[in-house]
Order: C-alpha cells, then structure tokens, then sequence
C-alpha cells in the first residue's frame, strides 16, 4: 500500500483490506555494485503489470515496480529464498519496520533508497535503453497476492516482455 496516514484514518483503512498485485507478477533482475565491498551482483524487485492499492474502486493497469515491501504471503516468499537468496526481509533502522531489501556476499543492505531512490541507480535508469539490462522472469503465480508495498509507475513500457523467461531459469 501507498503511504499510510496516522491516527484516525488507520481504522478505515484496515478496514479496506490488502492492497493486491494482479498477475502477471514479475521478478526483475539486474546488475549493481556494492557499495562496501565494490563487487558487481545480481540484484532483485517485483512488479506486475496492475495493481489495485486498497483505497482504490479498480487496479490500475500499468507496470508497477513494487518497493518497500512490508508484507507479501508465505507462498511467495518461499519461491525467493530458493533463487533469490540475498533478497529478504531486513530494516535500513532499528525503529523501521523490515521490507525485503537486496544484500550483498560481504553482509551490506542494499536498500530501497540505493537501487531505485534516484535517476541512475539500478532499478531507474535513467534513459529507455537503461532498461534493456533488466531481466524479467515470469512467477509461477496466476492470483493477485495481497502486499504491503509502495509502487513505481513509468518505465514498464521499455521492458523486453518478448524476452520474458520462465521461473525456472532464474
């Protein structure tokens, strides 16, 4: 979900349900260098090609990078751990809620804020041709899964969607 207001409004919200991320669900993956260590890694996000945030009467459908991902169920969670070991749930700051953040070998967090917070970091680049260097794998997933997420709209239609590869060969 989008940003959350304080007080009041927490009760109606609880009270819209989950945000949903509509199938086709995506697991992009590029390259990005640490920045302790200096080595050059694969690096992970989610997308879809909808999604229908809570407070919303439809999804809205158009690519959306999924971040600070606070929650995401059990089922999805499994299929990462197997190909996408450095990518789980860790917080930037002790008094943070945890979202599932890339790392590197050497233990760095690569956060949010470093692969997709400004133009030019891994997951913004920034010219269409940038994007050629994601891959996108399709995950054996077909209903929406409820997350608790912030999104990135723009950018969706430079992806190779021709050049999609299955699960099994991430």
């Amino acid at each position: 979900m989008t940003e959350t207001m304080q007080g009041d409004d927490d009760y109606e919200e609880e009270a819209l349900g989950p945000s949903l991320a509509m199938p086709p669900l995506y697991m992009l993956r590029t390259v990005a260098r640490c920045p302790e260590c200096g080595r050059a890694q694969h690096v992970y996000m989610l997308g879809c090609v909808a999604f229908h945030d809570a407070e919303d009467l439809r999804p809205i459908e158009d690519f959306h990078f999924l971040r600070l991902i606070h929650s995401v169920p059990e089922p999805v969670l499994s299929l990462l751990k197997d190909r996408c070991p450095g990518y789980y749930f860790d917080h930037t700051e002790e008094a943070e809620p945890p979202y599932l953040m890339n790392h590197c070998q050497c233990g760095a967090r690569l956060d949010d804020d470093y692969l997709n917070g400004d133009i030019g970091a891994a997951f913004m680049p920034g010219t269409p041709e940038g994007y050629e260097d994601f891959e996108l794998f399709l995950l054996p997933i077909d209903e929406a899964v409820p997350v608790e997420c912030s999104c990135m709209l723009g950018g969706g239609e430079y992806l190779a969607f021709d050049h999609v590869k299955p699960w099994a060969e991430l």
